[in-house]
């Protein structure tokens, strides 16, 4: 998201989702500890559960990863491609 709700250190903001995975205070309790809103520390908690694996994979195997979705990408796209060729071809009778 990377706006104002975003706005504070990644250490807090994983200790305060940490904290509200962990079950032992309700997150009325976390707001007013810590002064964010239920809704906030709701959204960390959530992205800490999606991406916190991310912690353990190696940077090699993320990059991997990315580089495997770009390729497929740019398959597609040279798919297409030449489909239109073959549809321009056809059309000028090449």
């Amino acid at each position: 998201m990377g706006d104002i709700r975003d706005s504070h250190p990644p250490r807090f903001m994983l200790k305060v989702a940490a904290e509200a995975l962990s079950g032992h205070h309700t997150l009325a309790e976390l707001s007013n500890k810590y002064g964010v809103s239920s809704a906030e520390i709701s959204r960390w908690k959530q992205k800490l559960t999606e991406q916190g694996e991310d912690i353990f994979t190696k940077p090699k195997d993320m990059a991997s990863a990315r580089e495997a979705q770009i390729i497929h990408e740019l398959q597609l796209l040279a798919g297409e491609q030449a489909m239109r060729i073959e549809v321009l071809k056809k059309k000028f009778g090449l």
